[in-house]
């Protein structure tokens, strides 16, 4: 019932794929090494190179490696082979399949920047200086030892801000550690406003010649988590305005492209977010780049809570790939490990994870994600900063206050809240569908409406904020209905992202911007003067709803809350009218005729190899009103020399047509009026959708 199964199911012979790949190399290369990276394959991989077996990884979310210099053919044709078999799961949610996140056949000489986390800069922040301490871990496959120099440059993109020079050697077939300090006088600094990054460079310099050289991005910025004040970023508090995602999208499933995960965090950035946590796993590294640029914060979570050997070298890992990211604000051990995080196992292991951590990376705090309520005994009174998942746990906010009293000197945070449930644009309950309201008031027992939760935490200041489960719907997990539901109904957005209602009460308590949204849509399945709830989620201070031009009441907001109105239902004209600051702020919504044209509008994000662009579908009707409940089969079709679609969705949770279809039957419906296409591409495009009994629309998308 909560989608808990491997994607094998009742088919086992459907849960081996097999890959390979061929590639010569030169016979001009013997002496350069060459290493085999992959950021994530789900799962169980086990890898060939020329028939010589060079390792097996478990985890479908760690990245890892191999060394293949030895096993390569120099002159001829080679072939790497992977077998991924997702006959055992690491989560309860769908997790994918095979090759899903990059691949890289990396080249160097025989003396290199390690491959794994070879550069830890950690900015420190000292009033107006940052001292950066810098390691550097230097490998050679030389025979003989060598001097040598590293050079390490900071610089803010137009010029160097500071650069050191140190003279050392390696040992043959050695390696070391490379240790010192730069300073930077008046650094910009990392800002959820400003989220400035300096480019660091280093380089190994043998005899006058660059033999490796290795460039990461970092930010300057201090943290701290207060146990009674909250969170501070930069000496300022700031409430985590977060949400908890997994890391699939409609109509591309876990294999999200570098530019649709930029464009997803947009999409949270506009409703105002600030934080992002990644449930339940590492991300792929690219999210985190994103998240650098765009002034994301992040709870950077570990899928295990485990001392095993292969579970700690997962941590590490983790934890050596991703500490350079200024938006990393806390590593998790681990999230809801029932069955010891409640006594001393559960103690022993997060105190031993929290020193392996440390040992890499002292400068962030370590945080686990737990559904215990108010104990403290466990894997809670391991970390430095106790994550809570659910107020509702443990009996509501107030048993949240008394565990601060009882625990003044740790601080807290929602590693998870609110869990409410609803189906976009459907506004009655359907179980033989699996729909469910998007009134925003429904949700398990262990949640709350998004006032309940936000409303306070807002008011509790040694509460650091928290992350809301979830910012997009998911595959997996479907609740309160299971089959033919197929994704969770928990997201704020759908999992194409359009927004579901309760996106605006976020937006509205999250951001600056003027909001006032009403619902439901004014083509309801209703009688006419049949009563009807009108609810709007709005930071106006003052609010009058009026139908067909006749007003239905004045209603002023309460901070962090909503309003609502019992009125008429009358086919024709819902109008909001609010003041917020001294200005009025209107919405109207039309009753909507019969759907008569397409209508398309486009988002591209690019990333180091591709363009992509979501493409969002609907409807009007002969006015331009938008169709609310429209369902017309779209059919797709895109003109360009280097573009393809790659997925198609509709947010609907119970629907069953292909995300990926044949070239040429490119399909999909529409669904409360609304459905996406996704386009990669590297050069112009048009994309042309049809319909039976519609006007046909196209769009013109620039690659550049």
């Amino acid at each position: 019932s909560h989608g808990y199964r491997p994607v094998s199911r009742q088919y086992p012979e459907n849960c081996v794929g097999w890959y390979r790949k061929r590639f010569t190399v030169s016979q001009d290369e013997i002496g350069t090494r060459f290493y085999l990276k992959f950021d994530g394959v789900f799962r169980s991989s086990m890898v060939w190179v020329n028939g010589v077996y060079a390792g097996l990884n478990e985890s479908g979310y760690s990245e890892f490696g191999y060394d293949i210099t030895e096993m390569l053919n120099y002159g001829g044709e080679n072939l790497i082979t992977l077998r991924a078999d997702t006959s055992h799961v690491e989560g309860w949610f769908y997790e994918g399949a095979g090759i899903y996140r990059h691949v890289w056949l990396i080249k160097t000489s025989p003396i290199y920047i390690s491959h794994d986390g070879g550069i830890f800069v950690k900015p420190v922040l000292h009033d107006d200086t940052a001292v950066v301490d810098v390691n550097v871990s230097v490998v050679s496959k030389f025979a003989q030892d060598k001097n040598y120099s590293l050079k390490m440059t900071l610089s803010d993109g137009e010029k160097a801000v500071a650069y050191r020079t140190i003279d050392t050697f390696i040992k043959g077939y050695g390696e070391n550690t490379v240790s010192f300090s730069m300073i930077i006088k008046n650094p910009l600094l990392w800002s959820l406003e400003n989220p400035f990054l300096y480019k660091c460079t280093a380089e190994i310099i043998v005899d006058n010649i660059v033999l490796d050289r290795v460039e990461i991005n970092t930010g300057i910025r201090s943290i701290l988590f207060d146990a009674e004040k909250g969170f501070f970023l930069n000496g300022k508090p700031t409430k985590l305005k977060g949400v908890c995602c997994h890391q699939d999208h409609a109509g591309v499933g876990s294999a999200v492209p570098d530019a649709l995960n930029e464009y997803r965090i947009k999409l949270l950035k506009e409703m105002g977010v600030n934080a992002y946590r990644c449930s339940h796993n590492p991300p792929t590294p690219e999210l985190l780049d994103v998240c650098d640029r765009f002034g994301i914060m992040v709870m950077d979570e570990n899928r295990l809570l485990t001392t095993g050997s292969y579970g700690v070298s997962q941590l590490e890992t983790l934890v050596k790939r991703d500490r350079n990211h200024p938006c990393v604000i806390l590593w998790s051990v681990g999230n809801e490990e029932g069955s010891v995080q409640g006594n001393q196992i559960g103690y022993n292991i997060a105190c031993e994870l929290k020193r392996r951590i440390y040992a890499l990376d002292d400068s962030r705090p370590v945080c686990y994600a737990g559904n215990n309520g108010g104990q403290y005994y466990g894997t809670n009174a391991a970390v430095d900063v106790r994550g809570w998942n659910y107020m509702n746990n443990g009996g509501g906010i107030g048993e949240m206050d008394k565990y601060h009293e009882a625990h003044p000197n740790q601080p807290l945070i929602g590693s998870e809240e609110a869990s409410t449930v609803g189906t976009r644009g459907i506004y009655k309950e359907d179980a033989e569908k699996g729909y469910v309201s998007a009134y925003g008031e429904r949700f398990p027992g262990w949640g709350c409406s998004p006032e309940a939760w936000w409303k306070n935490f807002d008011e509790r200041e040694y509460l650091a904020g928290s992350f809301v489960w979830t910012g997009f719907d998911y595959r997996g997990e479907p609740t309160p209905y299971s089959w033919p539901n197929i994704n969770s109904h928990f997201g704020i957005m759908d999992m194409c992202g359009f927004p579901k209602d309760i996106y605006y009460y976020y937006k509205a308590w999250w951001t600056d911007e003027d909001v006032l949204h009403i619902f439901p849509h004014w083509n309801l399945e209703a009688a006419d003067g049949e009563i009807v709830r009108v609810k709007c989620f709005s930071n106006c201070d003052e609010i009058e709803l009026y139908v067909n031009g006749e007003s239905m009441g004045k209603k002023s907001m309460e901070k962090n809350m909503f309003v609502d109105f019992e009125v008429p239902y009358h086919a024709g004209n819902l109008k909001a009218v609010g003041t917020r600051n001294g200005h009025e702020v209107t919405t109207i919504i039309n009753t909507a005729g019969e759907a008569e044209k397409i209508r398309l509008e486009s988002c591209t994000c690019k990333d180091k190899f591709h363009n992509v662009t979501v493409i969002s579908v609907s409807s009007e009707d002969k006015d331009g009103n938008f169709v609310p409940c429209a369902s017309n089969l779209i059919k797709f079709s895109v003109s360009g020399t280097e573009a393809k679609i790659i997925g198609v969705g509709n947010g609907d949770p119970s629907c069953h047509e292909k995300d990926i279809c044949a070239e040429g039957e490119w399909e999909r419906s529409l669904f409360s009026g609304l459905c996406s296409v996704i386009v990669q591409h590297d050069s112009d495009f048009v994309l042309t959708a049809q319909s039976d009994n519609l006007i046909s629309a196209s769009i013109e998308v620039s690659a550049k």
